[in-house]
């Protein structure tokens, strides 16, 4: 009951629901007392008997809550570290073979699509996902039919072995406390201590209704807001205080939640562009630092991803050019189109990105750039790309293959 109601409702229905209604219910039930029962004002309570329960239910309730505290931390550890153990293998098999790095790319990203898309909604209600089980079992068979020569691919691929037992642990680990409750008799045990707390909390020595109300409802909606947070924390994947899936589509993995289609900008949005606009130090979510030189005429680009490279011009306010990466800079997946239009929002220049495989095929969102300063902040491993004229690809020949295949998330990490 108290997970659906965290699902389906809003935060501030939720509190009003736990908090409201039994602050409500006491202050009726206050008022029907002290019309029913006159000669209940004035009765001595025995305060011993108010203050042994009130310590003994205060003791039970703050160990209870210290509890399930921990146990939302250990599920937001649990977290970060799958989704670190994740990039970390993600940038490993950079090293392996294109191909194999293909397979991985593609295996890793479904895995991360269903955990995001998939498994986070069915653990609220403490259940798996079958799907990010046979992504997770798809990683494992790709790294046991990779077989590694030299000695540089047998150390990353122990590493690499290593990351995914520690993804598989780390998801049991998320799993375990997704579906782990408080147990039942330690539920009804704090609802009774907590009702019997108000009842012998009764005002009988106050004269006057309204305040007999007043308090007893401040220390219903007291009692009830502290079995409330044993409520939210109790399912740290559920409600306003969920640990978040987001470390899944940040840093090295953000570019797997890259958009699928081009972000439409719409006309008034659109500023000028130039290519002293473009010079300087770019950042972006899902491809990392870009740094973008005027040279000779021609906007040249360097990126730390794949240590890829960006020829382009600017024809109608668009920057069109070609892009390209290590380890071929060739079709079908290290060599393509793409192209930028600039924004203003926030005080700070933006790119909006689109780009493709190729020539052929719609051009795909998501490598969006905002600008962080000018050739003084140029990355140090970046900049050496520039002395290289052989990384820069400068036209994009028609595609003797399709692109690539589905699931390749982008220009490779």
């Amino acid at each position: 009951m108290s997970a659906y109601l965290l699902n389906h409702l809003s935060t501030e229905l939720f509190v009003l629901v736990s908090v409201g209604v039994p602050t409500l219910i006491a202050v009726i039930a206050v008022c029907c007392v002290d019309l029913t029962i006159p000669g209940l004002h004035g009765v001595e309570m025995d305060d011993t008997v108010r203050d042994v329960v009130g310590l003994v239910f205060g003791l039970l309730l703050a160990l209870v809550i210290a509890s399930i505290v921990a146990k939302h931390d250990q599920a937001d550890s649990a977290t970060a570290a799958e989704s670190t153990a994740t990039a970390q293998l993600a940038r490993a098999t950079r090293t392996f073979p294109i191909g194999v790095q293909i397979e991985f790319e593609q295996a890793i990203g479904q895995y991360i699509h269903a955990v995001v898309d998939d498994e986070w909604p069915a653990m609220t209600t403490g259940h798996t996902s079958v799907k990010a089980t046979a992504a997770l079992e798809t990683i494992y068979g790709t790294l046991q039919s990779f077989h590694p020569v030299g000695e540089p691919d047998i150390s990353v691929y122990r590493q690499a072995l290593v990351q995914l037992d520690q993804i598989s642990s780390s998801r049991r680990e998320r799993l375990d406390l997704s579906s782990q409750t408080l147990p039942g008799l330690l539920r009804l045990l704090l609802i009774f201590g907590a009702v019997s707390f108000i009842v012998l909390s009764y005002p009988t020595a106050i004269n006057g209704r309204l305040k007999k109300m007043a308090i007893t409802g401040a220390i219903t909606a007291f009692v009830s807001f502290a079995y409330l947070l044993t409520i939210v924390f109790d399912y740290p994947f559920a409600g306003p205080l969920a640990v978040s899936n987001s470390s899944f589509m940040a840093g090295d993995l953000a570019i797997y939640g890259a958009s699928p289609t081009a972000r439409v900008v719409p006309p008034a949005d659109l500023a000028t562009i130039s290519p002293a606009d473009v010079v300087g130090v770019w950042t972006s979510a899902a491809f990392g630092p870009t740094v973008f030189r005027d040279v000779h005429g021609e906007v040249l680009g360097a990126l730390r991803l794949a240590r890829g490279t960006v020829v382009a011009h600017i024809s109608r306010n668009v920057l069109r050019g070609t892009w390209c990466e290590d380890p071929t800079r060739k079709l079908p997946n290290k060599i393509g189109q793409v192209q930028w239009r600039m924004t203003k929002s926030g005080g700070r220049d933006h790119l909006v990105g689109a780009w493709r495989y190729g020539t052929t095929g719609p051009m795909r969102g998501g490598w969006d750039l905002t600008r962080i300063g000018g050739s003084d902040f140029e990355p140090p491993d970046v900049t050496p790309l520039f002395n290289q004229p052989s990384a820069f690809c400068r036209h994009v020949r028609a595609p003797t293959a399709g692109p690539a295949r589905a699931g390749h998330p982008g220009p490779s990490r």
